[in-house]
């Protein structure tokens, strides 16, 4: 399964928004500075459909929950960054199983790349270096 262009900015905006740069004295790269597209290139085309489903479910809830969750016209991507991490927060907290769940199965999604990264695991004192890089980091000299 691929995402579509507009999808996949919705997707690195909330990984983003989960994930920011400088949140943590050790793990100063954020989303942003490392390989998360090619993770989840490699993921949407490796992993079950139904979970790839339910992954494009919680972006479109998510990119289109501020209208709803907060009464402002606006997608996810047009709010300041404080007011995502307020709004990622408010659908955590909802009553509504679903609405509850399907931000945490993109924040799952996003910490299984961001964890597998080398120099994040470098950065948070883990000591393992597996045998080869993933697939997807492959791609990339950064590391």
């Amino acid at each position: 399964m691929k995402l579509l262009a507009f999808e996949m900015r919705w997707l690195l905006a909330i990984t983003v928004a989960i994930l920011p740069s400088g949140a943590h004295e050790r793990l100063a790269d954020g989303a942003d500075r490392v390989p998360m597209r090619d993770f989840y290139d490699d993921l949407l085309v490796r992993a079950p459909l139904r979970p790839m489903l339910g992954l494009r479910a919680a972006v479109w809830l998510i990119a289109l929950s501020p209208p709803f969750m907060m009464r402002r016209a606006r997608t996810f991507g047009g709010l300041a960054a404080a007011e995502r991490a307020g709004l990622l927060a408010a659908l955590a907290g909802s009553d509504i199983y679903l609405v509850r769940e399907l931000p945490l199965l993109v924040k799952t999604m996003a910490l299984m790349g961001y964890g597998a990264m080398p120099r994040v695991q470098r950065a948070a004192g883990v000591e393992y270096e597996p045998p080869a890089p993933p697939v997807w980091l492959r791609k990339r000299d950064t590391e």
